[in-house]
Parts: structure tokens; C-alpha cells; sequence
């Protein structure tokens, strides 16, 4: 941040001292979007080097590592990412299992498979998060296999939990969800119905960033 900081100050009178800043904070922190948006803000006013803010642009919507640690607490993760995030399933039980997942590639829907240790009566998964503001979560296909049978979960069965998450839209097969501020998060599925003996949960997710400006930049560039 001071580098972020000082980019600010600076850039009024030496644009290219101001973007030297920036890269660095960057290279520090590449998954935070503070100083996306101060280049995002520069480049409206100074209009320079397309190449460099589409590359910065690309580089925004894709990274998944380098966020920052907290400074007062340890969360899930060590930090802040788009990298990671676990399951456990039920609440108010002692002693619970979390089975970590690593996200394969932003903006794409990919499938997640759980294979539990042990088979276990299901109602609850709850998905334990670090991610960054402004991450949407959009999950579909929840299936839970009870003796040999796949049992799918529908939404109109569903209620949805997050301490600190929003809930956009809850469609007949897919919720989606926007992280809000920075920190923990878990976000609980409850379904109506207890599930017995399930020993595998697969579904489907795809983690996205939304977008810093009304109208994207990089979409500009490469329209020109």
C-alpha cells in the first residue's frame, strides 16, 4: 500500500515515476486490485502505453496468488487468495474434517469431488473461504452419492448461509454468490432434508473477479 501510495502523490507531475511504484506493488501483492485501480485511474487521465494497462488488465482477472496477510488474526489460509478453500460438512459438531480444495482456474466452471473418510448423514456443507472482495462464486450441480445413488440437491430445497457474502440470484440449478470484505468467510448450504450415508459430494464452480471500471478498459483496447 506504499507503494500504492506513493504512486498517487506522484502521479500529478511524473506519470512514469508513479507506474514504476505501481509494477512494484504489484510484484509485492499481485492478487490485491489497489493498485489496478490506481494504474485504471492514471491511464484515464494520462491515455499512455495500451500494451502495459491491457497486459495489467489480463493479469488482474487471472492471478490467483500474493494477497496480504492479516495483520491482528491468522485466517484459513495464511492470507487472503484465489487459490484455495475447504469443506465441512454439518455444524455444531466436535472434531470436524475439512477436506481442502485448490482451484484449478479462475472463470471457468470446473468440478469438485469430495471423497469422504468416512460415509456420514448429510444436511449442511459449508464452504470455508479467504478470498478477496469482490469475487463472485457461482455454484451448480450439487450432487451427493448415498449408496451408489447420486442424489441431486435442488435449489428450491436449499437455504443459503455466509457471514459476510451476498447472495445474487439462486436459479433452478446454480447459486451466485459475491464475497464482500476482506477476511474468512464460510458459506453453508443447508439442504430441507437430512442425506443418509453419503461418502461423495461433487459439484460444480466457477470463481470469477468482477470487473474495477463500469466499462472495461481492456474490452477499449482491444476493440481499437
Amino acid at each position: 500500500m506504499v507503494r500504492v501510495w506513493l504512486a498517487r502523490a506522484l502521479s500529478d507531475n511524473d506519470y512514469k515515476k508513479s507506474m514504476e511504484h505501481l509494477h512494484e506493488a504489484i510484484k509485492l501483492s499481485p492478487v490485491n486490485e489497489e493498485a489496478y485501480r490506481e494504474m485504471i485511474r492514471i491511464y484515464s487521465k494520462v491515455n499512455n502505453d495500451e500494451k502495459m494497462i491491457y497486459n495489467y488488465c489480463t493479469k488482474y482477472s487471472s492471478v490467483q496468488l500474493g494477497g496480504n496477510l492479516p495483520r491482528d488474526y491468522t485466517n484459513f489460509f495464511g492470507g487472503n487468495n484465489l487459490s484455495k478453500f475447504s469443506f465441512s460438512l454439518n455444524q455444531f459438531e466436535n472434531n470436524s474434517i475439512f477436506y481442502s480444495k485448490s482451484i484449478t482456474k479462475l472463470d471457468s466452471y470446473e468440478e469438485y469431488e469430495i471423497s469422504l473418510i468416512n460415509p456420514l448423514d448429510v444436511q449442511n456443507i459449508n464452504i470455508h473461504i479467504s478470498f478477496l472482495p469482490g469475487v463472485k462464486m457461482s455454484v451448480k450441480n450439487v450432487l451427493l452419492r448415498s449408496k451408489d445413488k447420486l442424489v441431486k440437491l435442488s435449489s428450491k430445497d436449499i437455504n443459503f448461509f455466509s457471514e459476510s457474502s451476498y447472495l445474487i440470484r439462486d436459479s433452478a440449478d446454480e447459486f451466485m454468490i459475491i464475497k464482500s470484505g476482506i477476511g474468512d468467510d464460510i458459506i453453508t448450504f443447508h439442504n430441507n432434508k437430512k442425506i443418509k450415508s453419503v461418502d461423495k459430494i461433487i459439484f460444480n464452480m466457477k470463481i470469477s473477479r468482477l470487473g474495477l471500471t463500469n466499462q472495461s478498459i481492456c474490452d477499449d483496447i482491444l476493440l481499437k
